[in-house]
């Protein structure tokens, strides 16, 4: 425990990204466990909440698949910013053992440009528009991190407290909807939003930490990376790639849905 204790001392940073996106990941990914021995959940999945979404709107599909391609990009200019950090290190420690470099070597750099008015934060993860970024203190980082509680929390249970214990499916669906809208709010959209601005929040963004993930673990790292892709195609193929049986069962009773809305099975009452 003293060795990890250290670790995490001299590695603040890169431990806080594990722990924020280990309990990111937990809130995401236990709903969907459960859910493939379970249907009775006290609230929906992400993928149950994203294809309720596309069934009634399918414009949202348009917008799942946009919000993936978007992600991948940014996973590439990341990966792409840490990769040019990393030569300019080895350049620096080849210079430092007087050894001959192809380029000319400097210290390692905060930023990467990968495009006009757009630079890499390299630790961080996170691209932003201005040429000098600075952290958020520890205390705006505190106050930050009682609003995700407090957002994402007030998203799921909400909705739940409204309609008490006798919640039917469509209301909890609400739950999903707020809920995982607040996480991607608050996780994504804000850190994101400030990074553009010069203010970095203080804990990586998910690609760096699974860059980060890489360095420690490979094997961890390629398990996540494929939970990721997993969910990702789950999301635009929605019900499909199935791992839980109940999906396509709930895929005809949808399609039946849509032809005789008025059925006594398509309007559950509640309990």
């Amino acid at each position: 425990m003293h060795r990890v204790r250290v670790w995490i001392a001299d590695h603040a940073f890169e431990a806080t990204g594990y722990g924020v996106w280990l309990v990111a990941g937990a809130v995401f990914a236990v709903p969907e466990i459960w859910a493939s021995r379970d249907s009775d959940l006290p609230i929906p999945t992400l993928s149950g909440t994203v294809g309720h979404l596309e069934r009634r709107w399918e414009i949202v599909s348009l917008f799942v698949i946009l919000v993936i391609v978007n992600a991948l990009l940014h996973g590439v200019r990341v990966g792409g910013a840490v990769i040019a950090r990393r030569v300019e290190e080895r350049q620096l420690e080849h210079s430092r053992l007087g050894e001959e470099t192809a380029g000319t070597p400097g210290p390692p750099v905060e930023l990467v440009q990968v495009a006009n008015h757009k630079l890499v934060a390299v630790d961080a993860g996170r691209v932003t528009s201005r040429p000098y970024t600075t952290y958020m203190t520890w205390r705006a980082a505190l106050a930050y991190f009682v609003f995700t509680l407090a957002l994402v929390a007030a998203g799921f249970l909400v909705p739940l407290w409204v309609h008490g214990g006798n919640a039917t499916d469509a209301e909890k669906q609400l739950s999903g909807e707020f809920g995982y809208g607040a996480m991607g709010v608050a996780f994504f959209l804000i850190p994101g939003l400030l990074a553009y601005a010069g203010r970095l929040v203080l804990f990586p963004s998910l690609f760096r930490t699974v860059l980060n993930l890489e360095q420690r673990a490979q094997i961890v790292a390629v398990i996540v990376a494929g939970c990721m892709t997993f969910l990702m195609l789950h999301l635009v193929l929605y019900p499909y790639p199935s791992i839980i049986p109940w999906f396509v069962d709930l895929e005809h009773l949808h399609s039946h849905c849509v032809q005789h809305a008025t059925e006594l099975i398509c309007n559950a009452p509640k309990k």
